[in-house]
């Protein structure tokens, strides 16, 4: 590469640095699924496997298993497990963001401009949040950047090598995140339709030997550990339904996060000459989003599951562009002086708004909330065997380091195979503190959620437990209760009393839904 583009990408790397280093301030809350993860992989770097509860058969609850690897590795290094995440998602996403300038120069033909303002949206978009989160969202981003990378470099100039490579990078995307396997079989898809023929024949079968040889035998050792097919989260979240409403959600994520590229994808399809160039991109994208029909949408902070689709939009987008409106542009851009200084207004208008729409749609709140510091605040008598059966098990779970009950099943092989948690299953442990979120006692239950609130509500008043504190917020309850007649009854009690308005106050027991 050249001088110009050598000195773009110092920028490009200098700027995203800038944008992102106030995000890896340990101030930003730590979400959920994002401390779920760092539960595994604190245990990961413990020796103790990748387990739920320290001394338990191991469980697939950590989903992007590269990720906690990952994290595993410098938390032995001697990192503490936040600071970590929000490295190496912040090293991360500053490497996709090279990744999408040298693609779109040297693979999609971009000019310099255009590929400096794909990156550009990619430095400002919603990896910030993800980073100050602690998700591993930017992981995964990186290694489907490098896939596709690969894939147009196989696209430009087919070699058997590259073919291998695209096959090694679609299992490592796999690897990072399980519908990273997904989008590979769809690129895998595409090329076909895209080569036909002989060139299909020659080199669809490296990337498939080498996806089935390598993801064969990952998949086979995942199977082997935890003893079932598919991550734990997918039997809760999944279970072969159809989520009609969340097909309609990932639509309108997707289409947000590749909003500056729709207009060049619905012109690449609807002209004849550059269909099939658009159609290589536009099916893994596409069908990547509406594979979401299969899951819910819980956890989907910041629109995270549908952001991988967007290097591979940012890197494409200039080859979908019809030759006709490319050469009118370049033409308007070569007319008279004031033609040039509205042409190149608009432009900066154009990117000026969806700079600050991406910087502000996906700022993350600088806050912590009840149940970090209730984990905090529990940590002291994690070495007493007490167990929390809890459906917010993320915070608290690592936070507190308790044996931990997930009663939603996330992170519970039982409940997640078996549908919804049970009072017998819950009396195995006895746990000495009961969490979970509800505003109102469902008469029946309507879905699984409500099926679990159900269970819990019926659980605690059928069993020894008080109820000890019961805050409220927006939009629901996360009530608190303490089981009568062990050592710290009273000094627990005692700490979740100071979640109640006021800290005096009896906390009210929970109304029913009908009320």
């Amino acid at each position: 590469m050249g001088r110009r583009d050598k000195a773009i990408i110092a920028l490009l790397i200098g700027g995203t640095v800038i944008y992102i280093l106030p995000f890896l301030n340990p101030g930003w809350q730590i979400y959920e699924d994002a401390a779920i993860l760092f539960r595994y992989a604190e245990h990961v770097s413990g020796g103790h496997g990748i387990v739920w509860n320290i001394g338990e058969r191991p469980v697939d609850g950590a989903t992007d298993l590269l990720f906690m690897w990952v994290l595993a590795g410098l938390r032995i290094a001697g990192m503490q497990i936040e600071a970590a995440a929000r490295a190496v998602s912040a090293v991360s996403h500053v490497v996709t963001v090279v990744i999408v300038y040298v693609a779109a120069r040297r693979l999609s033909a971009a000019t310099p401009l255009a590929a400096a303002l794909s990156a550009i949206f990619v430095a400002v978009g919603p990896a910030k949040a993800y980073i100050a989160g602690g998700f591993g969202t930017p992981v995964f981003a990186m290694c489907v950047a490098l896939m596709w990378a690969a894939t147009l470099r196989l696209v430009q100039r087919p070699a058997a090598p590259v073919a291998v490579l695209c096959g090694s990078l679609g299992v490592l995307a796999g690897i990072a995140r399980p519908e990273g396997a997904l989008l590979a079989v769809l690129v895998v898809i595409s090329l076909f339709i895209y080569w036909r023929g002989d060139a299909a024949r020659m080199f669809i079968w490296p990337i498939v030997a080498t996806g089935v040889l390598l993801g064969g035998a990952y998949w086979a050792w995942r199977w082997t550990y935890f003893g079932y097919p598919l991550p734990n989260p997918f039997y809760r979240k999944g279970g072969g339904q159809i989520y009609v409403w969340n097909f309609l959600l990932t639509a309108k994520y997707g289409s947000l996060h590749i909003a500056p590229f729709l207009p060049a994808m619905v012109a690449g399809l609807w002209n004849r000459d550059t269909r099939r160039v658009t159609l290589l991109a536009a099916l893994p994208v596409l069908g990547f989003l509406a594979a979401w029909i299969l899951l819910s949408n819980e956890m989907n902070f910041f629109r995270r599951f549908q952001y991988p689709v967007v290097p591979i939009a940012a890197m494409s987008w200039t080859m979908w562009i019809p030759d006709g409106v490319g050469a009118a542009w370049r033409s308007l851009m070569t007319r008279a002086t004031l033609q040039r200084v509205a042409a190149g207004a608009i432009a900066v208008v154009l990117l000026a708004a969806t700079v600050t729409y991406e910087h502000r749609a996906y700022f993350p709140p600088r806050w912590q909330d009840d149940l970090f510091r209730v984990g905090a605040m529990l940590e002291p008598y994690h070495d007493r065997g007490y167990t929390v059966a809890i459906s917010e098990a993320g915070l608290i779970p690592f936070y507190s380091k308790w044996n931990t009950i997930d009663v939603w099943g996330l992170n519970d092989q039982w409940i997640a195979h078996n549908g919804v948690v049970t009072a017998a299953y819950l009396d195995r442990r006895a746990p000495e503190v009961v969490i979970f979120r509800a505003s109102c006692v469902p008469p029946r239950a309507r879905d699984a959620w409500e099926a679990t609130v159900r269970a819990m509500v019926d659980y605690t008043r059928s069993r020894p437990y008080v109820l000890a504190a019961r805050p409220h917020n927006e939009s629901a309850s996360i009530v608190y209760f303490v089981r009568s007649g062990f050592r710290d009854e009273a000094a627990l009690e005692s700490i979740f009393g100071t979640l109640n308005q006021p800290a005096s106050a009896k906390p009210t027991p929970l109304p029913s839904c009908t009320d």
